[in-house]
């Protein structure tokens, strides 16, 4: 630890600012007037010099004075604006010279006097090496744990204007580093899962294994059900009062019940809710009524929950520590994401009564991940195919509406797993999750794949995985397009009017490389009716026939010219089509297409 601040900081800070005064020029003006002034009046020079000096040493002591007096002040006006607590400034030895506000009152608290009393003296000396050395490129990206406040934080800094001090300011992202270690946890999950899917089914096991995941979250009860032939939601409630997770009998949740658990269901995304303070219990539950099974078996109270269903498949889970927020959203909709493909493997292998092999596996993962329709977007006519070779990659192409609640808006995905087989399946799916998840976030094509990458990223440390990705956003009403790129093919357009071809590009490097790179946000706001849009995997362009010659984008551009009268649909079909041909016998690489034509 650092020595405390001496006594003697404050005659030094004096000595310096009376320094700094010396070198004011008013002083010297100020002086030599007062010296002539002197000399003309009285014609003494002992006595003029005498003054000059005086008022010289006058001036810049007082100068000197008012700026050690009010040397805080002066601080604080240079603190940027847009900048939130724990707040303060610090010198290059990393002491605290000015707290404020609620900043102030948590340092007096906890005594807290120097950078070291909240990283740790390891840490700080890593902050202050990197700030005073001017390597300060990505400082604003470190973040580390202060156990005295048992909360992660990210560093952001900047200087003051004569460098003799750093405005500091801590971002707090206590919640998204315990996403980080969940979202590992289910990695690993899927993977246990994915690998072992026949011992699982023999063990009956797989729902109790995905309880137990929910409970190291902090929830103290779970309900995983699928709706059946009837339109009933049948399963099972999950509790552990003793770190012994117990299971219930069979429940089933009429189709047509008003319980909390079809909630998600109506909405299409997560729902989830807290108990207000001042609200009885009775009040609570007659907003989100609970089914009377499931709370007989809890036997506690239900002060809040998280629900989420994915096709076939519902997760509610009850009683978070500390509430639910929208961080848990991710969560609980990747672990969805992971139940439905566990549980549609499990019905695939007791159907057949025989072991599934890791292709068929790979296969019916990313299979279950397509939309299972095209969308019905105002203004426009949108089909998507994904057929995937023999090899299993991750291709994958996605509808996302609404976007951040915003029915205007319409998202368009489509992305391609590096590596074939199980790991692109399983990269596919966390993809898929959270991206859907970022997309309730965020509007801005180029936010979402910031966020969507920082979670990637570990997910490829792992695997060694990495997505291309292009998100596009149609906004009917103002004839827009919006889009983010990330090392994706553009998108290929064709305006029939004019006869010309364009490309929506973008610069944007894969996502799962670099987890503080920033995408580009892109915009088009001049669409003509009959534009068709192509987005495409390069399994597209790249489809080659016996003598290796690539069918190429001029093959594709010739089939958008003559056929842009055509649906979306029909120029999908013939896309697919004029490749099978070209290529006479099977696909070497998997191929996605979405074809949207603007009709206005």
């Amino acid at each position: 630890m650092s020595p405390p601040a001496k006594t003697g900081e404050s005659f030094t800070d004096f000595i310096r600012l009376f320094i700094d005064g010396i070198k004011n020029t008013h002083v010297y003006v100020f002086s030599a007037l007062a010296f002539v002034l002197w000399s003309v009046l009285f014609k003494d020079l002992f006595s003029s010099v005498f003054l000059g000096a005086f008022i010289f040493i006058f001036s810049a002591g007082y100068i000197s004075y008012e700026k050690w007096v009010n040397r805080k002040e002066h601080l604080l006006s240079q603190m940027p604006i847009m900048r939130k607590d724990p707040t303060f400034i610090i010198d290059h030895s990393g002491r605290i010279i000015i707290s404020m506000g609620r900043t102030k009152k948590m340092f007096e608290h906890k005594n807290i006097k120097r950078l070291d009393d909240i990283f740790g003296e390891k840490n700080a000396g890593h902050i202050l090496k990197h700030a005073l050395t001017g390597d300060r490129r990505d400082i604003h990206s470190f973040e580390y744990f202060s156990e005295v406040f048992d909360l992660w934080y990210r560093i952001q800094l900047t200087f003051s204007e004569n460098k003799n001090h750093i405005f500091i300011w801590l971002v707090d992202v206590t919640e998204r580093k315990r996403l980080d270690l969940s979202l590992s946890a289910i990695r690993r999950f899927n993977q246990d899962v994915i690998h072992h899917i026949d011992d699982l089914i023999r063990e009956n096991d797989v729902y109790h294994r995905l309880a137990k995941l929910i409970f190291q979250e902090g929830f103290k009860g779970v309900f995983i059900a699928r709706f059946n032939p009837e339109n009933n939601l049948a399963g099972y409630a999950f509790k552990a009062p003793d770190k012994t997770i117990i299971r219930s009998e069979k429940i089933i949740i009429k189709g047509d019940s008003p319980v909390a658990a079809l909630f998600s269901q109506k909405t299409g995304k997560p729902s989830y809710a807290n108990k207000k303070k001042n609200w009885q219990q009775s009040q609570f539950e007659k907003k989100y009524p609970f089914d009377t099974a499931i709370k007989r078996f809890l036997a506690f109270p239900i002060v809040n929950f998280l629900n989420y269903h994915e096709s076939d498949t519902v997760i509610i889970a009850y009683n978070k520590a500390n509430g639910v927020n929208h961080y848990d959203r991710f969560l609980i909709e990747t672990l969805a994401n992971s139940a439905r493909t566990v549980t549609y493997l499990t019905d695939l292998a007791i159907r057949n009564a025989r072991v599934i092999s890791d292709l068929e596996v790979a296969h019916e993962t990313q299979r279950q991940l397509l939309p299972g329709n095209d969308p019905v977007i105002p203004g426009f006519d949108v089909s998507g195919m994904s057929r995937y070779c023999d090899r299993t990659g991750g291709d994958y192409y996605d509808y996302i509406h609404p976007v951040r609640s915003n029915d205007r808006l319409w998202g368009l995905v489509i992305a391609d797993v590096s590596g074939h087989g199980i790991s692109a399946a399983l990269m596919m799916t966390a993809t898929r999750a959270l991206l859907k998840c970022q997309s309730e976030l965020f509007d801005n094509p180029s936010e979402t794949l910031t966020s969507l990458n920082h979670y990637l990223c570990q997910h490829t440390l792992e695997t060694g995985n990495f997505v291309t990705m292009l998100y596009l956003i149609f906004d009917p009403e103002r004839n827009a397009v919006y889009w983010s790129r990330a090392g994706h093919d553009p998108v290929l357009g064709y305006n029939p009017v004019e006869d010309d071809f364009f490309e929506l590009k973008g610069k944007g490097i894969a996502l799962g490389f670099d987890p503080l790179y920033r995408y580009d946000h892109y915009e088009f706001n001049t669409l003509i009716p009959g534009t068709v849009l192509l987005l495409a995997t390069d399994g597209l362009w790249e489809a080659k026939n016996e003598t290796g010659q690539m069918f190429g984008k001029e093959g594709v551009k010739k089939i958008l010219r003559e056929n842009a009268i055509r649906s979306s649909e029909e120029i999908k079909t013939l896309l697919f089509s004029s490749v099978e041909n070209f290529i006479k016998g099977s696909l070497e690489d998997d191929l996605s297409i979405v074809v949207a034509k603007y009709n206005g």
